[in-house]
Protein backbone atom coordinates (compact mmCIF):
# COMPACT_ATOMS: atom_id res chain seq x y z
CA UNK A 1 0.00 0.00 0.00
CA UNK A 2 0.93 3.65 -0.55
CA UNK A 3 1.04 5.55 3.18
CA UNK A 4 1.79 9.25 2.85
CA UNK A 5 0.17 10.34 5.89
CA UNK A 6 2.36 11.12 9.62
CA UNK A 7 2.17 7.78 11.18
CA UNK A 8 4.60 4.97 12.93
CA UNK A 9 4.38 1.47 13.48
CA UNK A 10 4.71 -1.43 11.70
CA UNK A 11 3.82 -1.58 7.64
CA UNK A 12 3.33 -4.79 5.35
CA UNK A 13 5.58 -6.09 3.34
CA UNK A 14 5.93 -4.41 -0.01
CA UNK A 15 4.64 -1.23 1.45
CA UNK A 16 5.99 1.84 -0.36
CA UNK A 17 6.76 4.65 2.17
CA UNK A 18 6.81 7.87 0.81
CA UNK A 19 8.71 10.30 3.40
CA UNK A 20 7.78 13.96 2.47
CA UNK A 21 10.80 16.30 3.28
CA UNK A 22 10.11 20.36 3.05
CA UNK A 23 13.47 23.45 3.62
CA UNK A 24 12.41 23.10 7.05
CA UNK A 25 12.89 19.35 7.56
CA UNK A 26 15.05 18.61 4.21
CA UNK A 27 15.38 15.32 2.88
CA UNK A 28 18.78 14.59 4.25
CA UNK A 29 17.44 14.93 7.31
CA UNK A 30 14.86 12.77 7.75
CA UNK A 31 15.46 9.18 9.09
CA UNK A 32 13.65 6.08 7.66
CA UNK A 33 12.31 3.58 9.81
CA UNK A 34 14.20 0.61 11.15
CA UNK A 35 13.61 -3.21 11.27
CA UNK A 36 11.69 -3.20 8.34
CA UNK A 37 11.03 -6.14 5.92
CA UNK A 38 14.15 -7.05 3.91
CA UNK A 39 13.46 -5.10 0.46
CA UNK A 40 11.15 -2.74 1.21
CA UNK A 41 11.14 0.32 -0.37
CA UNK A 42 11.40 4.13 0.39
CA UNK A 43 11.14 7.30 -1.14
CA UNK A 44 12.09 11.07 -0.37
CA UNK A 45 9.89 13.11 -2.73
CA UNK A 46 11.33 16.29 -2.43
CA UNK A 47 14.36 14.72 -4.55
CA UNK A 48 12.82 11.47 -5.85
CA UNK A 49 15.51 9.39 -4.58
CA UNK A 50 14.57 5.69 -3.95
CA UNK A 51 15.76 3.32 -1.24
CA UNK A 52 16.27 -0.31 -0.44
CA UNK A 53 16.07 -1.53 2.24
CA UNK A 54 19.25 -4.06 2.51
CA UNK A 55 20.52 -7.12 4.34
CA UNK A 56 23.95 -6.06 5.89
CA UNK A 57 26.82 -7.68 3.48
CA UNK A 58 28.57 -9.22 6.08
CA UNK A 59 25.77 -11.02 7.76
CA UNK A 60 26.23 -14.12 5.43
CA UNK A 61 24.39 -17.37 5.09
CA UNK A 62 26.27 -20.62 4.14
CA UNK A 63 23.52 -23.28 4.02
CA UNK A 64 22.50 -24.21 7.33
CA UNK A 65 24.96 -21.75 9.20
CA UNK A 66 24.90 -18.15 9.75
CA UNK A 67 28.61 -16.36 9.78
CA UNK A 68 28.97 -12.56 10.81
CA UNK A 69 31.98 -10.62 9.53
CA UNK A 70 33.29 -7.71 11.77
CA UNK A 71 35.35 -5.67 9.62
CA UNK A 72 35.16 -3.17 11.98
CA UNK A 73 34.44 -2.86 15.94
CA UNK A 74 31.00 -4.36 17.33
CA UNK A 75 28.97 -6.41 19.25
CA UNK A 76 27.50 -10.01 19.31
CA UNK A 77 25.09 -10.81 21.54
CA UNK A 78 23.77 -14.08 21.96
CA UNK A 79 20.25 -14.59 23.55
CA UNK A 80 21.13 -18.54 24.71
CA UNK A 81 24.07 -20.54 25.03
CA UNK A 82 25.31 -22.07 22.39
CA UNK A 83 28.37 -23.13 20.38
CA UNK A 84 30.53 -20.95 17.74
CA UNK A 85 32.87 -20.81 15.12
CA UNK A 86 35.65 -17.92 14.70
CA UNK A 87 38.41 -16.69 12.99
CA UNK A 88 40.36 -13.45 14.93
CA UNK A 89 43.40 -12.08 12.96
CA UNK A 90 45.17 -8.70 14.27
CA UNK A 91 46.20 -5.82 12.08
CA UNK A 92 49.25 -6.42 9.84
CA UNK A 93 52.33 -4.90 9.94
CA UNK A 94 53.84 -1.94 7.62
CA UNK A 95 57.03 -2.42 6.14
CA UNK A 96 60.15 -0.07 6.71
CA UNK A 97 60.95 3.27 5.03
CA UNK A 98 64.73 4.69 3.56
CA UNK A 99 66.03 6.92 2.24
CA UNK A 100 68.86 5.14 0.07
CA UNK A 101 69.55 1.49 0.84
CA UNK A 102 66.51 -0.85 1.64
CA UNK A 103 64.00 -1.79 4.40
CA UNK A 104 62.11 -4.79 5.50
CA UNK A 105 58.27 -5.99 5.04
CA UNK A 106 55.64 -6.41 7.57
CA UNK A 107 54.85 -8.99 9.83
CA UNK A 108 51.43 -10.41 9.39
CA UNK A 109 48.60 -10.21 12.49
CA UNK A 110 47.95 -12.85 15.03
CA UNK A 111 45.83 -15.30 13.83
CA UNK A 112 43.63 -17.83 15.72
CA UNK A 113 40.82 -19.77 14.49
CA UNK A 114 38.84 -22.94 15.40
CA UNK A 115 36.63 -23.43 12.13
CA UNK A 116 36.58 -27.30 11.84
CA UNK A 117 37.46 -27.87 15.21
CA UNK A 118 35.99 -27.74 18.33
CA UNK A 119 33.00 -25.20 19.42
CA UNK A 120 33.69 -22.24 21.53
CA UNK A 121 30.46 -21.73 23.72
CA UNK A 122 29.23 -18.08 24.36
CA UNK A 123 26.21 -17.52 26.64
CA UNK A 124 23.47 -14.95 26.87
CA UNK A 125 25.68 -11.81 27.09
CA UNK A 126 27.16 -9.10 25.12
CA UNK A 127 30.34 -9.34 23.56
CA UNK A 128 32.30 -6.74 22.37
CA UNK A 129 34.43 -7.35 19.34
CA UNK A 130 37.38 -5.41 18.37
CA UNK A 131 39.31 -5.13 15.14
CA UNK A 132 42.69 -4.28 14.61
CA UNK A 133 44.19 -1.63 12.35
CA UNK A 134 46.71 -1.99 10.17
CA UNK A 135 50.14 -0.50 11.13
CA UNK A 136 50.45 3.02 9.44
CA UNK A 137 52.93 3.93 6.45
CA UNK A 138 56.53 4.16 7.57
CA UNK A 139 56.42 7.53 6.23
CA UNK A 140 59.06 8.63 3.57
CA UNK A 141 62.88 8.62 5.34
CA UNK A 142 64.86 6.37 7.37
CA UNK A 143 61.68 5.32 9.49
CA UNK A 144 60.89 2.13 11.02
CA UNK A 145 57.06 0.57 9.75
CA UNK A 146 54.41 0.66 12.68
CA UNK A 147 52.97 -2.10 14.66
CA UNK A 148 49.52 -3.27 13.61
CA UNK A 149 46.41 -3.37 16.10
CA UNK A 150 45.23 -6.45 18.34
CA UNK A 151 41.60 -8.06 17.90
CA UNK A 152 39.49 -9.45 20.64
CA UNK A 153 36.47 -12.02 20.58
CA UNK A 154 35.64 -13.04 24.12
CA UNK A 155 38.90 -14.41 25.69
CA UNK A 156 41.10 -14.56 22.49
CA UNK A 157 43.04 -11.47 21.83
CA UNK A 158 45.46 -11.46 18.54
CA UNK A 159 48.26 -9.16 19.11
CA UNK A 160 49.33 -6.91 15.31
CA UNK A 161 52.27 -7.89 13.40
CA UNK A 162 55.26 -6.58 13.98
CA UNK A 163 57.01 -3.56 12.17
CA UNK A 164 59.58 -3.51 9.22
CA UNK A 165 62.79 -2.73 10.25
CA UNK A 166 64.65 0.73 8.40
CA UNK A 167 67.38 1.08 6.75
CA UNK A 168 69.93 1.46 9.30
CA UNK A 169 71.13 -2.22 10.86
CA UNK A 170 67.53 -2.42 12.25
CA UNK A 171 65.95 -5.81 13.55
CA UNK A 172 62.25 -6.07 12.63
CA UNK A 173 59.68 -5.58 15.47
CA UNK A 174 58.29 -8.23 17.53
CA UNK A 175 54.71 -8.98 18.40
CA UNK A 176 53.54 -10.87 21.64
CA UNK A 177 51.18 -13.42 19.90
CA UNK A 178 51.36 -12.03 16.03
CA UNK A 179 54.36 -12.35 13.29
CA UNK A 180 57.63 -10.19 13.20
CA UNK A 181 58.82 -8.04 10.87
CA UNK A 182 61.80 -8.44 8.47
CA UNK A 183 64.73 -6.93 9.33
CA UNK A 184 66.08 -3.66 7.12
CA UNK A 185 69.70 -2.95 6.00
CA UNK A 186 72.70 -5.58 7.90
CA UNK A 187 70.24 -6.40 10.75
CA UNK A 188 71.64 -9.02 12.79
CA UNK A 189 68.66 -10.81 13.94
CA UNK A 190 65.53 -12.46 13.28
CA UNK A 191 62.71 -10.46 14.96
CA UNK A 192 60.54 -12.99 17.28
CA UNK A 193 56.96 -14.07 17.42
CA UNK A 194 54.43 -15.48 19.72
CA UNK A 195 52.83 -18.66 19.11
CA UNK A 196 50.20 -17.56 16.73
CA UNK A 197 52.33 -16.46 14.26
CA UNK A 198 55.97 -16.89 12.54
CA UNK A 199 59.74 -14.99 12.58
CA UNK A 200 60.57 -11.97 10.28
CA UNK A 201 63.94 -12.69 8.30
CA UNK A 202 67.07 -10.79 8.56
CA UNK A 203 70.26 -9.34 6.53
CA UNK A 204 73.24 -9.93 7.62
CA UNK A 205 77.05 -9.00 6.01
CA UNK A 206 77.64 -11.30 3.08
CA UNK A 207 74.24 -12.52 2.21
CA UNK A 208 73.28 -8.86 0.37
CA UNK A 209 73.04 -6.54 3.39
CA UNK A 210 73.36 -3.34 1.16
CA UNK A 211 70.89 -5.01 -1.48
CA UNK A 212 68.47 -6.99 0.25
CA UNK A 213 65.90 -6.54 3.32
CA UNK A 214 63.98 -9.26 5.22
CA UNK A 215 60.46 -10.30 4.58
CA UNK A 216 58.05 -9.97 7.73
CA UNK A 217 56.73 -13.29 9.01
CA UNK A 218 53.44 -14.81 8.17
CA UNK A 219 50.68 -16.67 9.95
CA UNK A 220 52.37 -19.63 8.02
CA UNK A 221 55.86 -19.43 7.64
CA UNK A 222 58.38 -17.08 8.68
CA UNK A 223 59.83 -14.33 6.78
CA UNK A 224 62.85 -15.02 4.31
CA UNK A 225 66.44 -13.43 5.08
CA UNK A 226 67.90 -10.88 2.65
CA UNK A 227 69.28 -12.62 -0.41
CA UNK A 228 72.74 -12.45 -2.41
CA UNK A 229 71.29 -11.03 -4.94
CA UNK A 230 69.42 -7.47 -5.39
CA UNK A 231 65.86 -9.42 -4.51
CA UNK A 232 64.09 -8.72 -1.31
CA UNK A 233 63.54 -11.33 1.23
CA UNK A 234 59.69 -13.27 0.19
CA UNK A 235 57.03 -12.45 3.17
CA UNK A 236 55.95 -15.66 5.39
CA UNK A 237 53.12 -17.30 3.74
CA UNK A 238 49.58 -16.86 4.67
CA UNK A 239 46.91 -19.58 6.24
CA UNK A 240 43.84 -20.11 3.87
CA UNK A 241 40.52 -20.41 6.43
CA UNK A 242 36.76 -21.19 4.58
CA UNK A 243 35.03 -19.30 7.59
CA UNK A 244 32.59 -17.20 5.62
CA UNK A 245 31.96 -20.34 2.63
CA UNK A 246 34.79 -19.18 0.48
CA UNK A 247 38.51 -19.73 0.78
CA UNK A 248 40.48 -16.80 1.63
CA UNK A 249 44.04 -16.44 2.84
CA UNK A 250 44.76 -14.20 5.72
CA UNK A 251 48.00 -13.33 7.65
CA UNK A 252 50.21 -12.97 5.19
CA UNK A 253 53.94 -11.37 6.03
CA UNK A 254 55.04 -8.48 3.78
CA UNK A 255 58.10 -8.34 1.33
CA UNK A 256 61.33 -7.20 2.06
CA UNK A 257 62.78 -4.33 -0.24
CA UNK A 258 65.68 -4.43 -2.70
CA UNK A 259 68.01 -1.91 -3.82
CA UNK A 260 68.52 -1.24 -7.42
CA UNK A 261 66.50 -4.93 -8.42
CA UNK A 262 63.27 -6.69 -7.52
CA UNK A 263 62.12 -6.05 -3.86
CA UNK A 264 60.46 -9.59 -2.30
CA UNK A 265 56.96 -10.30 -2.75
CA UNK A 266 54.73 -11.13 0.19
CA UNK A 267 54.13 -14.77 1.07
CA UNK A 268 51.93 -17.44 -0.69
CA UNK A 269 48.33 -16.26 -1.12
CA UNK A 270 48.52 -12.22 -0.47
CA UNK A 271 46.81 -10.26 -3.63
CA UNK A 272 49.36 -9.92 -6.69
CA UNK A 273 48.66 -5.85 -6.28
CA UNK A 274 48.18 -4.63 -2.57
CA UNK A 275 50.71 -7.49 -0.87
CA UNK A 276 53.07 -4.96 -1.95
CA UNK A 277 56.29 -6.10 -2.54
CA UNK A 278 58.50 -2.76 -1.38
CA UNK A 279 59.53 -2.15 -5.35
CA UNK A 280 63.19 -1.04 -6.44
CA UNK A 281 63.33 2.78 -5.45
CA UNK A 282 60.14 2.80 -5.06
CA UNK A 283 57.02 3.03 -1.98
CA UNK A 284 55.37 -0.29 -1.50
CA UNK A 285 51.53 -0.02 -1.71
CA UNK A 286 48.52 -0.91 0.98
CA UNK A 287 47.75 -4.59 2.04
CA UNK A 288 44.38 -5.43 1.45
CA UNK A 289 42.02 -4.76 4.23
CA UNK A 290 40.39 -7.24 6.69
CA UNK A 291 43.15 -9.68 5.66
CA UNK A 292 46.00 -8.86 9.00
CA UNK A 293 49.02 -9.01 5.75
CA UNK A 294 52.18 -6.92 6.33
CA UNK A 295 52.73 -4.27 4.04
CA UNK A 296 56.18 -4.14 2.06
CA UNK A 297 59.39 -3.17 2.84
CA UNK A 298 60.91 0.33 0.62
CA UNK A 299 64.15 0.03 -1.39
CA UNK A 300 65.91 3.48 -3.04
CA UNK A 301 68.89 4.32 -4.88
CA UNK A 302 68.87 7.98 -2.89
CA UNK A 303 65.16 8.91 -3.09
CA UNK A 304 63.12 8.98 0.41
CA UNK A 305 60.17 6.56 0.02
CA UNK A 306 57.53 5.31 2.40
CA UNK A 307 55.86 2.05 3.08
CA UNK A 308 52.43 1.24 2.09
CA UNK A 309 49.98 0.54 5.70
CA UNK A 310 49.43 -3.04 6.72
CA UNK A 311 46.04 -4.27 6.30
CA UNK A 312 43.66 -4.05 8.94
CA UNK A 313 42.10 -7.05 10.93
CA UNK A 314 39.09 -9.41 10.98
CA UNK A 315 37.13 -11.10 13.82
CA UNK A 316 34.42 -13.64 12.31
CA UNK A 317 31.61 -15.43 13.60
CA UNK A 318 29.70 -18.94 12.32
CA UNK A 319 27.09 -20.70 14.28
CA UNK A 320 23.81 -23.03 12.99
CA UNK A 321 20.85 -20.93 12.20
CA UNK A 322 18.57 -23.18 13.65
CA UNK A 323 17.07 -22.60 17.47
CA UNK A 324 20.38 -20.19 17.70
CA UNK A 325 18.97 -16.58 17.96
CA UNK A 326 21.15 -13.23 18.66
CA UNK A 327 21.47 -9.56 17.84
CA UNK A 328 25.01 -7.89 16.57
CA UNK A 329 26.29 -4.27 15.65
CA UNK A 330 25.87 -5.74 11.79
CA UNK A 331 22.14 -3.90 11.05
CA UNK A 332 20.63 -4.00 8.08
CA UNK A 333 20.37 -0.24 6.32
CA UNK A 334 18.33 1.74 3.52
CA UNK A 335 20.94 1.73 0.50
CA UNK A 336 20.15 4.51 -2.03
CA UNK A 337 19.64 2.79 -5.74
CA UNK A 338 18.35 5.64 -8.09
CA UNK A 339 16.17 8.69 -8.71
Amino acid sequence: KDDTSAQSGTYAVDSNLSVLGSEMTPASAVTFPTDVQVGSRAEITDSRKMYNYSQNENVITDGSYTVLKYTADGTFTPTSSFDVEYLVVAGGGSGGGTTSQVAGGGGAGGYATNFGGTGHAVTAQSYTITVGAGGASSGAGNNNGNSGGYSTFDTITMNGGGYGGKQSQTSGGSSATGSGGGGGWVSSAASSSGSYGNDGGYSISGIGALNSAAGGGGSGSAGQNGQASSVGGYGGDGTSNSITGSAVTYAVGGGGGGYGGTSGVGGAGGSSTTTSNGAADADSSNADSNTGNGSGGTGSNGTARASGSGGSGVVIIRFLTSGNTYTTSLTNTWQEIGS
